[in-house]
């Protein structure tokens, strides 16, 4: 690998590589499928230089990486966010979700209203998602946020792949319906079959992108779940050390005061 490559990678995070660059390929794979298909021929770049022709090609798959990206963002607002009735981020502290029982999410409001000083009568999906954020931001600043960046670029890297599965399955059916007019169904039965295992491989995805985002959500909020409940039990024990350790004439005057 070529220094100006690698030190490009080096400084991409887990999220802009699982997300953006692995995901490039398929958008290079289909630029020269349509290039092949519609104009007789690849792509392709005759250049003597190994060095230039490599950074020329990494570059258009970021460029394409990040196209994808882009496309996928649209997908999700448009139909999966419909599809799913919002984010499992959105809807936690709903009352009618079932995510998290009623103690549970009890738990969470009492903690939302003790470490940031928020009580809504009724939260709402804007709401929830915002303290979503909170959490996050808290698992970011005490460090325990390695697995939740892990599952959050399987959950780009996904929904990427589903955005350039979904223009390869245009394609593929764009080719399928111009041969079967133009030669016959027998003919194109290859490319009908490419169409048929693209929308499959779509459905299959979608389905993981789905499982990607709960997860991530969940693992978000059972951690702040769980760090605020082991940080109330260090204050309660500090509270119980502080009680022992003063004298009967010291807790006599202590409980005056209160």
């Amino acid at each position: 690998m070529w220094a100006i490559e690698k030190e490009i990678i080096d400084k991409l995070s887990i999220y802009e590589l699982m997300g953006i660059i692995i995901p490039g390929f398929l958008g290079l794979y289909a630029f020269n499928l349509v290039s092949s298909t519609f104009f007789g021929d690849i792509v392709s770049i005759s250049i003597s230089n190994d060095i230039i022709l490599g950074a020329i090609y990494f570059f258009a798959l970021i460029f394409s990486g990040v196209i994808i990206h882009e496309f996928g963002e649209i997908i999700q607002k448009y139909i999966f966010i419909k599809l799913w009735n919002g984010f499992p981020s959105e809807r936690f502290l709903l009352d009618d979700d079932t995510m998290y029982s009623i103690d549970v999410k009890n738990i969470l409001k009492m903690a939302v209203k003790e470490r940031y000083l928020l009580e809504f009568p009724k939260y709402t999906s804007k709401e929830s998602h915002q303290i979503f954020n909170l959490f996050y931001t808290k698992l970011q600043s005490i460090g325990r946020d390695e697995k939740a960046q892990i599952l959050n670029a399987q959950y780009g890297m996904v929904r990427s792949f589903i955005a350039g599965m979904m223009i390869l399955t245009i394609i593929y059916g764009i080719i399928s319906i111009s041969i079967t007019y133009s030669h016959g169904f027998l003919f194109a039965k290859y490319d009908i079959f490419l169409t048929c295992l693209s929308i499959l491989i779509l459905i299959i995805l979608g389905r993981r992108l789905e499982r990607f985002g709960k997860r991530f959500a969940d693992y978000i909020i059972r951690g702040y779940y769980t760090y605020y409940m082991e940080t109330k039990s260090t204050e309660q024990s500090n509270l119980n050390t502080q009680d022992r350790e003063l004298s009967p004439l010291q807790y006599t005057a202590s409980n005056k005061k209160g």
